[in-house]
């Protein structure tokens, strides 16, 4: 498909572009109180809530809650907060695919879990970074080409222009590929490490159904 493109928006709505097959990236630019973002930053990376889990919003949010009680956030106001976002995303992605059966992760990470540029191979990923550096993407009208891997990622950080970060906290809506849509997906990737900086991350992942790929 040619014309693939990108919607940027500062309220939740943005989202539902991605409803267009030729919208590979619906990214929301929300902004979040600085208080929140300080509770989350100075989090010990052990003590970081995370689950993994298939099912409707009601039993994602009982996990999420499930989760953040055997975490440092036991308790406290941090917490419910996070649980209630979880969740509100978890809505906003099934109003947006018209699905009720979610796979959802949070992951507490501190490498470069996928490396290398790549699409993903399901319709459908919304991804919110809530503590560390953003997801990288490569915009839809660049020259770069395919579905990612090695050869690719050595392309693109040889062009380092090319390379765009999604906003820590920002919301973002991503196409993959598959058989039955014509969409090219968009090339993205795990931030790499950066030496002397904190590169504990604490990620959001919502798909519909199977695994993660």
């Amino acid at each position: 498909m040619s014309g693939a493109y990108v919607r940027v928006g500062p309220r939740g709505s943005i989202l539902f572009a991605a409803r267009e097959e030729a919208c590979v990236l619906a990214l929301w630019h929300r902004q979040i109180a600085d208080c929140v973002a300080r509770e989350l930053d100075r989090l010990a990376f052990d003590g970081l809530p995370a689950f993994d889990v298939l099912g409707g919003v009601v039993s994602v949010r009982a996990e999420a809650r499930a989760a953040i009680d055997r975490s440092a956030l036991a308790g406290s106001a941090m917490g419910r907060w996070l649980e209630s976002d979880i969740a509100g995303l978890c809505c906003r992605y099934a109003a947006v695919t018209g699905g009720g059966r979610m796979h959802v992760r949070l992951a507490a990470i501190d490498d470069d879990a996928c490396r290398y540029f790549h699409v993903d191979r399901l319709s459908m990923r919304l991804l919110c970074t809530y503590r560390g550096p953003g997801t990288q993407w490569v915009a839809p009208e660049t020259s770069v080409r395919g579905t990612g891997g090695p050869e690719v990622t050595s392309v693109l950080e040889a062009a380092p222009h090319l390379i765009r970060q999604v906003p820590t906290r920002s919301i973002a809506l991503f196409r993959g590929r598959t058989p039955d849509t014509q969409s090219p997906g968009l090339l993205h990737r795990s931030p790499p490490p950066a030496q002397g900086n904190d590169n504990h991350r604490l990620v959001l992942t919502v798909s519909t159904g199977g695994a993660f790929a």
